[in-house]
């Protein structure tokens, strides 16, 4: 295609400092080429070659090669780089794609504005600045304003765009990094589904989850490529071992396993690590501090682990960078684990987006939770296993409903005897809790866990709690939502502050998990403030809280859920407008952004020297090139030392810095400081007073008020 352009012979600049830029063109024209072999895609060659070889062309500008020696010399060069785009194709999409290439989708309407805005004397100046001699036909110019004056977009163009623009920008990032193309592999296990559940010991649960398991593998040998499902069993069913094995026997190109937590992340992925050779997590933490090597997340393991917040942005996030890993879900097997945590307003626009994608890149999806919404309508894979009269299914909770009641009467809730879970919905009226029972509680350990304790002590501690749960040792567990979801825990009873029904019946899952009782008690209290405001209210969505009040009965065990569960949904339908990025794709406005994340408050990474050795792992970190040849490296280094980092709000790390300013350890060193913006360290001697052993992170006395609802 570049011998076919005018100046084959023209090009003599660099694209970067070491590369010779027809040699980045070529480059990246040869690295499309083999994705695209390797997925199987059937694209048009010459305009593939065209977004390849005119993409970078304006670099060739007298300006842009100063600036390869002088930083501070500015010249933009995807806007002109377009206009040469325009010349050869008068293709729209293709135009667009280069002229934004390091930026992001733009709105149609916006799209419009620019190019009916330019000059074509103008235009033309530009590019014989980058090639005299060479100009912009007029004719061409006003063919291409037309069309676009005429043109609508679609959900058919957008797949085409976002595909297109997914695998430039992967390879533009590659070649760049000097990378060759990955040598892609399938996933291949380790061990079979066989040797896995061997190892459990035999019980009546155990029975009930492998005749469970046998019914629904047998409908997992009938599905097909490309397919939509849903997965919905009861918690401690082994959904996570399922979705997996239902992946293998479908031989996908690759296996996607999305999670709505990072620290669900990490326990999926040490399950997946005993399965499969190559296991590759995503998400935020992992990716550190460099701009350079967030800009590159990308899939190139078989198995990938990653987060349903970056896996939206896949989808449908405008940015460029974003849409790197799209064209690796062609023939890939897709595990959405606990998909109900999907904001409801966007189910019907998310599942429209699935059911499009699995036709068009040949996508299987399945749906995994014990409270499935209405999001697709998928095949469900585990209806036969209510026809098992052998394995009943078991009923192993009561949920009673106890009505409002201020959080100081929470103490007289505690059963006696037993082991039991509390969860609350804020950070600040869990520490209450635990302080509290701390009180009055004599006899069983107590344990506290939320998001402002460390992912390292959070382990510890679950393996503490298991330990004394397999002992017999009774002992007592205050939490946030953070144990919710994915994780296997077993108590005789749970109370539960009041929250929408499907978190209510996640909650529940953790009581009499495996049926060592003759039936758990769960416990569902509304607590209030002291100005009577429920603490609900300060969490989760009023449309839910008003269907989960409508739903909720005094009482009801477990076999009742599901029932319920229905009606809550409808009830939340009824009450929920359907809106998000769906709705506008279909229109052309693919530069609107719906984060999946709706309320973004400015944190910090904050990092707790709790073993002497956190900051020296950092300095480590830092004096590593900022360059592809430390990736890896910088990967294992960050994902050990976010082992050791949460999440707090910037204004609540500079209230402490300036509450312990005369706080020094050694005489030299602050208790807390900011390493660099956005990354703060609390040293070994603020461990106790800004981040305790027990109960993770501390507010500073001056923000107790504000900090009341976090």
């Amino acid at each position: 295609m570049l011998e076919e352009m005018p100046f084959p012979g023209s090009l003599r600049g660099k694209s970067h400092p070491d590369k010779m830029l027809i040699d980045h063109l070529r480059g990246v024209e040869r690295t499309i080429g083999e994705i695209a072999r390797w997925h199987e895609f059937d694209l048009d060659p010459n305009e593939v070659a065209l977004i390849a070889l005119s993409h970078d062309i304006a670099k060739e500008h007298p300006q842009f090669q100063k600036h390869l020696c002088n930083p501070r010399v500015r010249y933009s060069h995807a806007g002109p780089s377009s206009f040469f785009t325009l010349q050869q194709s008068e293709n729209l999409f293709l135009t667009e794609l280069v002229r934004n290439h390091h930026g992001q989708f733009q709105n149609i309407d916006a799209v419009r504005n620019y190019w009916f805005s330019r000059d074509i004397e103008d235009m033309g100046e530009a590019m014989e600045a980058v090639l005299p001699g060479y100009k912009l036909s007029e004719t061409k110019f006003h063919t291409f304003l037309d069309r676009l004056l005429q043109t609508g977009w679609n959900e058919e163009d957008w797949y085409r765009a976002r595909l297109l623009a997914s695998m430039l920008t992967t390879a533009d990032r590659m070649d760049a990094m000097n990378l060759e193309p990955f040598r892609y592999e399938k996933p291949e296990r380790k061990l079979t589904y066989a040797q896995i559940t061997s190892t459990l010991p035999p019980s009546d649960i155990s029975r009930w989850r492998k005749q469970l398991a046998q019914a629904v593998l047998d409908k997992v040998n009938k599905m097909e490529n490309g397919g939509m499902y849903t997965l919905s069993l009861p918690t401690g069913a082994g959904k996570t071992l399922l979705g997996i094995e239902a992946a293998l026997r479908m031989h996908p190109k690759t296996i996607v396993y999305c999670l709505p937590f990072i620290s669900i992340v990490d326990q999926v992925s040490e399950i997946a690590q005993n399965l499969f050779p190559k296991v590759q997590q995503d998400h935020h933490l992992i990716e550190g501090e460099n701009a350079f090597i967030q800009a590159y997340r990308y899939w190139n393991e078989p198995f990938i682990v990653t987060t349903f917040a970056h896996f939206w942005e896949i989808l449908y996030s405008p940015r460029m960078n974003d849409t790197m890993n799209f064209h690796r879900l062609k023939d890939a097997f897709v595990i959405l684990d606990e998909v109900q945590s999907i904001p409801s307003d966007y189910w019907t626009g998310f599942g429209k987006t699935l059911q499009f994608l699995s036709k068009k890149m040949n996508t299987t999806f399945l749906l995994m939770t014990a409270t499935q919404p209405e999001i697709i309508e998928g095949i469900e894979l585990s209806r036969p296993v209510a026809a098992l009269s052998r394995s009943p299914a078991p009923n192993r909770y009561v949920v009673t409903r106890v009505g409002r009641a201020p959080l100081e009467t929470l103490p007289s809730l505690v059963p006696e005897s037993g082991s039991g879970l509390v969860i609350l919905n804020t950070r600040q009226s869990a520490l209450s809790a635990y302080r509290m029972i701390a009180q009055e509680e004599r006899d069983r350990k107590l344990f506290f866990l939320s998001r402002w304790v460390t992912p390292a002590d959070r382990s510890q501690r679950l393996n503490r709690v298991k330990q004394s749960l397999s002992e017999g040792c009774e002992c007592l567990l205050v939490s946030t939502q953070v144990v919710e979801a994915g994780i296997d825990l077993d108590f005789q009873w749970v109370i539960r502050d009041m929250a929408p029904l499907d978190s209510i019946v996640q909650a529940a899952g953790r009581c009499n998990r495996n049926r060592s009782a003759s039936l758990g008690k769960v416990y569902v209290p509304e607590f209030i403030t002291e100005k009577e405001h429920p603490f609900t209210s300060y969490v989760y969505d009023s449309r839910h809280l008003s269907a989960t009040r409508k739903t909720l009965p005094e009482s009801f065990s477990e076999k009742e859920s599901a029932p319920l569960i229905r009606q809550y949904y409808q009830e939340l339908r009824q009450a929920v407008s359907q809106t998000g990025a769906w709705y506008d794709i279909t229109i052309g406005n693919w530069g609107n952004r719906y984060s999946l994340i709706r309320k973004r408050i400015p944190e910090a990474l904050v990092l707790i020297e709790s073993d002497g050795h956190v900051h020296d792992l950092f300095e480590q970190i830092r004096t590593l090139s900022k360059d592809y040849k430390s990736l890896d490296t910088r990967k294992r280094l960050w994902n050990r030392l976010q082992r050791h980092a949460i999440d707090v709000s910037n204004e609540l790390m500079q209230n402490w810095i300036r509450e312990t300013n005369s706080f020094l350890v050694d005489e030299t060193c602050p208790a807390v400081e900011e390493l660099e913006e956005g990354i703060y360290i609390v040293r070994s001697q603020g461990v106790g007073e800004i981040y305790n052993e027990e109960t993770g992170f501390a507010v500073p006395p001056s923000s107790k008020e504000e900090a009341e609802f976090e």
